[in-house]
């Protein structure tokens, strides 16, 4: 359950949420211009609009920072960053033409295909 000091933001992400091709994630990522720093992927048992208000609430909220480390360590966030070896899951992970479910939160993107 997100904490109390995010909770109101579900709403707001869950109107930003947009489609997108996984190519175009890979070409904000790979830009040297971008802030796109990492994408992070989310699980099918965790929504895009739950998992946001959470990862935007990080500095400023220990509960939020705990919910975020259990669900990285869960498997329901991986990350793919800049660094490949800072990547928790393959670059080739989807094909560059996959539809996307995707908000904008920078520096990252958060993705969620849209076949379980």
């Amino acid at each position: 359950m997100l904490p109390p000091s995010v909770r109101h933001l579900e709403a707001f992400f869950a109107a930003r949420i947009d489609p997108i091709n996984y190519g175009t994630v890979l070409r904000y990522l790979d830009s040297p211009t971008s802030e796109i720093q990492q994408v992070i992927l989310v699980a099918h048992g965790l929504k895009l609009e739950h998992a946001a208000p959470a990862l935007s609430g990080l500095m400023d909220d220990p509960a939020c920072r705990q919910l975020v480390g259990d669900w990285f360590r869960g498997g329901h966030l991986r990350s793919l960053a800049d660094e490949p070896e800072a990547s928790e899951f393959p670059r080739e992970r989807f094909s560059p033409d996959e539809r996307l479910r995707c908000l904008y939160l920078p520096p990252a993107y958060l993705i969620q295909s849209y076949i379980e």
